[in-house]
């Protein structure tokens, strides 16, 4: 009888735990034991376990100490490296990286376990210390050490062209890196959406109660159906934020049908609340996350969404918020980089405009030309829809299993 292919994942967190690399590794695991994979999660948890879904699918998890902290990370880098150690041998050991410079643990597992090594780059360490404000040496200590493992790798996966052209520059061999794009939700399922009658420019909506700190409010949707400018994800410190702020501080003067939803952790939305009470800006919305339930027409609440990267972060992550936008079909304004895969593909596809960093007036006027003018609306939403339609979840799950079938017929 032939002997299943095994796999086992390595990253910090795992849903229901907050952060995308939880999300589409809960995801993707799933794909793997469904295509009769023997599956394996190393994760960390402050909450709630997640729960397997498949008999195929082990979850080990450890208490995670610190938070988000330097020894909150270097507690999660020896605590999964101890759980590696333990587990059985499977054929593939695929690192993330939360905690950051985890590829050289999955290096280390992978010597002494004899198993393939993939690197599933989601942020680039430590190339991306400086720009989260850690100190530079801290890159230069740890550089040496991550780009000899990265080398080592049987397969390198990152999820953008600029990403990939930035591993390609620490000399890995570039027929080991493959892109595949992250994925929206699996539970957002996109809505076609009608063409409205004119002088209309917002999709309409219905009544969603949405969870506060201290109880449930119809906060989301309310009777003057303003128009909606939705931020939907993590606010780290590789998204920049001031330009949405001075452009909400003109607005609400000028313009004071425009709102601004941020949903997010009570961390990211500390420096969103300061501005508010201090600038008095009451055209900000600040919301907690929401449960899985509450995704689609959560989603589908915002006439367009709004994506944001440091600039010096091009190449170093990719936000998997704007694949949630183009699901909702909603056109999409992304402040950063203009060579970041992001950018690239909302040029292909015409489905959102693209604001540098700083330019607030640019991104006003953005926002305005969206709620004003129907047809531009309409042309990126259906640039969106276009989009959604090649950014699908099961594609990316189907390249990621056959490129570790072709992996383990390899000598």
């Amino acid at each position: 009888m032939r002997k299943k292919p095994s796999i086992l994942f390595m990253n910090r967190v795992l849903f229901p735990e907050q952060g995308e690399t939880g999300r589409v590794l809960r995801d993707l695991s799933r794909a793997f034991a469904q295509d009769g994979w023997d599956v394996t999660i190393l994760s960390l948890h402050t909450s709630k376990e997640a729960k397997p879904t498949s008999k195929r699918l082990k979850i080990k998890t450890a208490r995670a100490w610190f938070g988000k902290s330097f020894l909150g990370y270097v507690w999660a880098w020896l605590r999964l490296l101890t759980l590696a150690l333990f587990q059985p041998r499977t054929d593939i050991i695929v690192t993330m990286t939360d905690p950051p410079l985890l590829v050289v643990v999955g290096r280390i597992v992978s010597l002494l376990k004899g198993s393939r090594h993939v690197h599933w780059c989601q942020d680039l360490y430590p190339d991306l210390f400086p720009v989260l404000g850690y100190p530079k040496i801290l890159k230069t200590m740890t550089n040496w050490a991550s780009s000899r493992a990265l080398r080592k790798c049987d397969k390198v996966i990152v999820i953008g062209r600029c990403m990939a052209r930035k591993i390609a520059n620490k000399n890995v061999i570039p027929s080991n890196i493959t892109v595949i794009p992250n994925w929206y939700n699996p539970t957002q399922k996109r809505t076609p959406t009608k063409k409205k009658s004119k002088g209309k420019s917002k999709p309409q909506r219905k009544a969603l109660k949405v969870k506060t700190s201290k109880d449930e409010k119809d906060i989301i949707f309310d009777e003057t159906q303003k128009f909606r400018v939705l931020y939907a994800g993590t606010i780290g410190r590789a998204h920049k934020l001031e330009t949405i702020i001075n452009a909400a501080r003109i607005i609400q003067e000028d313009a004071p049908d425009i709102e601004f939803v941020f949903v997010g952790d009570k961390r990211g939305h500390e420096k969103l609340l300061t501005a508010k009470n201090e600038g008095g800006l009451q055209n900000i919305r600040l919301i907690p996350y929401q449960p899985e339930s509450a995704l689609k027409p959560l989603m589908e609440s915002g006439d367009i969404h709004i994506v944001t990267l440091d600039k010096e972060a091009e190449g170093l992550m990719v936000p998997s918020k704007f694949y949630s936008a183009i699901a909702a079909s909603r056109p999409c304004i992304f402040i950063g980089p203009k060579n970041s895969e992001i950018s690239k593909v909302m040029r292909d596809f015409e489905c959102g405009t693209v604001i540098e960093q700083d330019d607030e007036q640019g991104l006003i006027n953005a926002i305005e030309a969206y709620r004003n003018d129907e047809k531009i609306w309409f042309k990126h939403q259906e640039g969106a829809i276009e989009a959604a339609r090649r950014f699908i979840p099961e594609q990316s799950w189907q390249v990621w299993l056959q490129r570790m079938h072709n992996l383990m017929k390899q000598p």
